[in-house]
């Protein structure tokens, strides 16, 4: 009989499946192949839409820059092929009748020239000369505001005691007071010779008194001489001389001459804006008779000074004068060679050239006024201005009827910096 609870005492051992199966600790392990995967198909590229859009971002900023680059350029090449043309139309020509008396700044100048002329020996013979010198000389009155009168052979006496006389009675003009309470001194000039012959009196002198008015210190003291030239021509001794009987006709026909080729000398050397006029001129002449290498000539020495007038002032001044209305402006009187021109204040033989600086000036006679204008200053004026408002700098110019500006290329609102840029035109004919 078996005993209760025996179920419950029966114990199995607890085996793991590794236990039961067999061992193969000694049998090689076998790899195991896994089937690969069969590969999917790509999707399909968007060929044209990809790559039109990929190049795209990469074209875009160059198109950009090929703008920006030609913009710039076209803008830059504007400005150096940029040209302006203005054209002008004066006020025409006016001839007016003139009678005036001005007064203007002025310059002197003198030119010298030379010409002579073979002589026949039988003409000529030497004789004993004895000769004095002359010169010019600037008298000047620091003594009083009226004019002080030197009777004809009144001394100068120059440092070294050489005595030199004038031969006609002077005014030397008194003096003026400024408006800065200076005293600016009267003058004539005159010619004077040695009061005795030869050649010791020759040679320039800076300085002389008036013996004469040794008495009166003061007087003595302000009025005095100062040298305009140089003193020449004193000589003692033997000279070759031309028969009186045909001298004149020889002297006549050089000086003929001479006088001719002293006036286109000024002209020539004339400063540009300067004008001249025989009246306003002196001449003097030299006759020396040498025997030369060919025989006896006699040649002859000319200067001649003349008076030169600013031509752009003295047109002003007329204009002034007689143009109705007129303030400035660039006007020109054209025909002053037609006019007749004198000095007003004083006798042009008796001037004192070598200080003067300011003439007095009659002008008589049919004036023809024309407007005149500078195209270069007036292209100077124009560069690098707004072309809105360029008409402001002509407002100095009243003697335009009209202008007309062309500015290329036209959408530049500035004229051309460069005045060789700017051509200016003058015209007779209106366009508005």
């Amino acid at each position: 009989m078996m005993k209760k609870g025996l179920i419950q005492d029966i114990k199995t051992s607890k085996k793991r499946l590794v236990d039961v199966l067999p061992s193969r600790q000694n049998e090689p392990i076998r790899a195991v192949s896994t089937p690969s995967p069969t590969p999917l198909a790509p999707p399909p590229t968007p060929i044209v839409f990809d790559n039109f859009e990929g190049k795209g971002h990469r074209i875009w900023p160059w198109i950009l820059l090929v703008l920006v680059v030609l913009f710039f350029f076209g803008y830059w090449l504007s400005w150096r092929l940029q040209s302006a043309v203005l054209t002008v139309v004066p006020l025409p020509d006016s001839i007016i009748s003139v009678d005036d008396t001005i007064s203007t700044n002025a310059l002197t100048m003198m030119v010298e020239a030379s010409t002579s002329k073979s002589l026949d020996a039988a003409t000529t013979h030497k004789v004993k000369v004895s000769e004095y010198a002359s010169g010019r000389i600037v008298v000047e009155n620091n003594y009083s505001p009226s004019s002080q009168l030197l009777v004809a052979n009144t001394r100068f006496e120059a440092p070294d005691g050489r005595i030199y006389r004038i031969h006609e009675p002077i005014d030397v003009p008194g003096y003026v007071t400024t408006s800065d309470n200076e005293v600016s001194p009267g003058r004539i000039e005159v010619a004077v010779w040695a009061d005795k012959p030869g050649e010791d009196y020759n040679g320039k002198i800076d300085s002389f008194t008036i013996p004469g008015f040794a008495s009166n210190a003061e007087r003595f003291a302000k009025i005095t001489a100062t040298g305009a030239s140089t003193m020449e021509g004193g000589f003692i001794g033997e000279k070759l001389e031309v028969d009186t009987s045909i001298t004149p006709q020889i002297e006549d026909e050089l000086q003929a001459t001479l006088k001719s080729e002293l006036k286109d000398k000024a002209t020539a050397t004339l400063p540009p804006k300067y004008i001249w006029y025989p009246s306003l001129s002196r001449s003097t002449f030299e006759n020396v008779v040498e025997d030369g290498d060919n025989g006896p000539a006699l040649t002859v020495s000319g200067k001649l000074s003349v008076i030169i007038l600013p031509e752009e002032k003295l047109s002003q001044k007329l204009a002034t004068n007689r143009l109705p209305g007129y303030v400035r402006g660039p006007i020109k009187v054209t025909n002053f060679s037609e006019l007749n021109i004198t000095l007003a204040n004083g006798d042009i033989s008796t001037v004192a050239l070598d200080e003067l600086n300011t003439a007095t000036v009659h002008i008589a006679g049919q004036a023809k006024f024309s407007w005149k204008f500078d195209a270069r200053e007036m292209s100077e004026l124009l560069a690098g201005l707004d072309k809105t408002n360029y008409e402001k700098v002509f407002l100095d110019y009243p003697g335009m009827v009209e202008t007309t500006l062309s500015v290329r290329p036209p959408w530049l609102n500035r004229l051309p910096t460069d005045p060789g840029r700017i051509t200016v035109v003058f015209s007779n004919q209106l366009t508005k």
